[in-house]
């Protein structure tokens, strides 16, 4: 929406679903409670969207969006290697505690549609592109690569992904594609075992276990 425009009904939507998704979560995502927050008939919101799953989809392609925007400004602000891949780690962290729910519709299990790539696989990957846009500095070029023929296909097309939102992470080697999506998993997993409370009696200095798992990594890939 350009800067003095009116919302479209469609922009109305996806306001009033991310609102009630910040309050009570995906799973209690209403589109006759939307519909009744904008004074539409429950029919209506059908007209600019098909499906629940599909408001669902559109923001979670925003929410991915928004966290790797978070992870970049972060790291954007620090100079050497190590410090950038630690502040988009902490910046990860502090996106999710502050969207939990928006943070659990991207990562848990959830009503997202991936058969639109465009709409799920790109938008996912842009969390993981932030990391090797750091990573890529890294001095460590003897990272593993793929054991098998079908994985390298796969690590070609996520190469080709990367490429497509940035043209500079077109010729990454395998072996650091590999690092980063392991370490996108951790960061990840990380974070989801926090908000779930599976560390209780375990850590209480979540962040300080953060910065270290990220640390490591750093060290792995010589940032």
């Amino acid at each position: 929406m350009s800067e003095g425009e009116a919302p479209t009904t469609r922009e109305k939507l996806l306001d009033a679903a991310r609102a009630q998704l910040d309050r009570a979560g995906g799973e209690q995502l209403s589109m006759r409670a939307i519909a009744r927050s904008l004074e539409l008939s429950p029919g209506a919101p059908y007209r600019h969207v098909r499906s629940r799953e599909e408001l669902l989809t559109a923001l979670a392609a925003e929410a991915y969006r928004d966290l790797a925007g978070a992870m970049r400004r972060a790291a954007d602000q620090k100079i050497s290697g190590r410090e950038r891949w630690v502040a988009a780690w902490r910046a990860a962290h502090t996106w999710a505690l502050a969207y939990p729910n928006r943070f659990s519709l991207i990562y848990g299990a959830s009503a997202i549609d991936f058969s639109n790539p465009e709409m799920t696989t790109a938008a996912a990957l842009r969390v993981p592109l932030e990391l090797a846009r750091i990573a890529k500095g890294g001095r460590n070029k003897a990272l593993t690569g793929p054991e098998t023929r079908a994985l390298g296909v796969d690590l070609w097309r996520i190469r080709m992904t990367f490429g497509s939102l940035d043209a500079e992470l077109g010729e990454l080697p395998d072996g650091l594609i590999v690092s980063v999506i392991r370490a996108w998993t951790e960061l990840v997993g990380t974070i989801t075992l926090e908000m779930t409370e599976r560390y209780a009696g375990l850590f209480d200095d979540h962040l300080g276990y953060l910065d270290t798992v990220a640390n490591q990594w750093a060290g792995t890939l010589q940032l």
